[in-house]
């Protein structure tokens, strides 16, 4: 691994380029480029001066450089390797860093493009010889990391910024090996390390958890600062079979995956039936694949009424449902299934985005065939959820003004619904993307308030429409009398902040009467009215009295 720093021309490298190259200690030298272009072949070092120098002005369409090259080593000899490098950029454009490998050309295909790990196959060849140099009945351990959200990091601040994060990691995870360990890159977000031997589990356990800090050290991208965490599977196996560290690299990935749905930052070790579980969960994304696809997912609208004197339809909050075709070992085929039991996963998995865009479009397309069909006048306003990677997605702005556009509807019949935590994640970018709707026309609601980190300092900047209080501070309203003071404290601040409340959870007459009482203009709950089909949603639109206050017309 290497790292230049363009302007002060300040050059490092890791101790493993120079072991490389032969030498067992970094040879002295002036830490400039020309001090490595030195060791560079005549016949090759036009054409790689020439690539750094158009790399520096300016970015290519793949966002990174590579080229093979001979460098001399200790002995004299010249060896192939191969150069790869990303670039840090100022507002210019113009190159201040570049970070990259130089990496052995033995078999090319076995080493990972970007950090010059040994890819999976390479890997699993080094880990396998690994274990049959262990005497019998000693240990080694394979432990399995999946960086967690850096697609997160991708969609905020660019693949670029996730390549250098990348290598950053894998070079603090090369800095903790021992003489002996193996480390590997498998895939986008997924590291591998092999311990060619432990004394004992808690040492591996050990091991593991220095790696998890060392990942979660921050990073710095420009003016930008970050942290990433992993999450980390922890396998043993015994010496003597080269088979048992190939079963131990499945059985690691599999605790990995439920150290992820364990919430991440997480070490699990491998326990029996673990394997099982992640194959339920690659089933559960290939058929959420397949859902949208065939599109086997639906929307159901739940009522929101204004609480006035008479009763008035405000809107309807759109609810994801999805109903399989066929049976797939996971549901039933014609089962009407809930979001709790496959959204969480694809937020985690991703899918979520490609979900989340297919839910906004379909919201709008029923609303068009409601006026169109119903030969409504009058329509209420939409309230679609919006997920924190959706709404860390740079495309979001566009998609949603695209929909907009193509249903021929008025932007103010949207709303969003985010929650206070995925806001205080980055308050700066937070507040472009919520200003950024706003000025689209679309209304944003504050979901689940009370329940997140968001502070008062923050709450006046949002540029919300309204407020929903979280269910949890409805339940049971009638017999709580400190729930009762917190509603009546959120109605106050809301009034301050001239915004609107929407109590969530409604479900009695009790509930109802008091958070009237207490201030709240609208409510969402069932006693109200339950989520239901488009088809049923209709025929609700042609019966309601609708609140003026939140209807448009076409």
């Amino acid at each position: 691994l290497w790292e230049w720093d363009v302007p002060d021309d300040r050059l490092d490298v890791s101790e493993r380029w120079w072991q490389l190259l032969g030498f067992e200690a970094p040879p002295p030298g002036d830490g400039t480029i020309e001090e490595w272009y030195s060791r560079v072949h005549p016949a090759d070092l036009g054409r790689l001066r020439s690539l750094i120098g158009e790399f520096i002005r300016q970015d290519n369409a793949d966002g990174y450089i590579q080229d093979v090259v001979r460098v001399l080593r200790k002995d004299g000899l010249w060896t192939w390797m191969r150069m790869r490098a990303v670039a840090e950029r100022d507002a210019q454009g113009v190159a201040v860093r570049l970070a990259g490998t130089m990496s052995p050309m033995r078999g090319d295909g076995a080493w990972d493009w970007l950090t010059g790990l040994p890819n999976r196959l390479l890997f699993e060849e080094q880990a396998a010889s690994s274990a049959t140099h262990l005497a019998e009945g000693q240990t080694g351990a394979i432990i399995y990391l999946g960086i967690d959200r850096l697609s997160a990091l991708n969609e905020a601040m660019g693949h670029g910024a996730g390549d250098r994060a990348l290598l950053t990691i894998a070079s603090r995870i090369e800095a903790a090996l021992r003489p002996g360990d193996i480390a590997g890159r498998f895939s986008g977000d997924e590291f591998a390390v092999c311990l060619s031997s432990v004394p004992d589990a808690a040492f591996a356990h050990a091991f593991a958890r220095q790696l998890l800090l060392g990942i979660a050290q921050p990073q710095r991208d420009g003016e930008q600062q970050y942290s990433l965490t992993a999450s980390a599977g922890l396998a043993l196996f015994e010496g003597a079979a080269g088979e048992r560290a190939s079963r131990a690299i499945d059985e690691a990935r599999a605790a990995m995956y439920a150290a992820k749905e364990a919430g991440g930052n997480e070490l699990v070790e491998y326990q029996t039936g673990m394997k099982e579980s992640l194959q339920k969960a690659v089933s559960l994304q290939r058929a959420l694949t397949r859902a949208l696809r065939d599109e086997e997912f639906e929307l159901w609208y739940q009522p929101i009424y204004r609480l006035g004197r008479i009763r008035r339809l405000a809107g309807f909050e759109a609810l994801i449902r999805w109903s399989p075709t066929r049976d797939g070992g996971l549901y039933r085929s014609r089962d009407v299934i809930a979001p709790a039991h496959f959204i969480p996963f694809a937020e985690e998995s991703g899918q979520i985005v490609d979900i989340g865009a297919w839910v906004i479009g379909e919201a709008l397309r029923q609303m068009r065939a409601w006026f169109d069909e119903l030969g409504l006048s009058r329509l209420p306003a939409i309230s679609v959820n919006l997920s924190a990677r959706q709404f860390a997605d740079t495309r979001l702005v566009g998609l949603v003004q695209d929909e907009i556009i193509r249903s021929g509807l008025p932007a103010q019949l949207l709303r969003f619904e985010l929650t206070e935590t995925m806001l205080v994640q980055d308050v700066r970018v937070s507040l472009q993307r919520m200003n950024a709707l706003r000025k689209i026309g679309v209304s944003l609601v504050l979901d689940d308030f009370g329940t997140g980190y968001s502070s008062l300092s923050y709450l006046h900047q949002y540029p919300v429409n309204a407020l929903k209080i979280d269910q949890s501070f409805v339940r049971g309203i009638d017999v709580a009398p400190e729930k009762q003071k917190i509603v009546r404290m959120i109605t106050m601040l809301a009034r301050t902040l001239e915004l609107d409340v929407v109590a969530e959870g409604v479900e009695n007459r009790a509930h109802l009467r008091l958070v009237r009482k207490l201030g709240c203009g609208y409510g969402q709950g069932m006693l109200l009215g339950r989520p239901a089909t488009a088809a049923a949603t209709a025929e609700l639109l042609r019966t309601s009295n609708l609140d003026p206050r939140t209807t448009h017309s076409r």
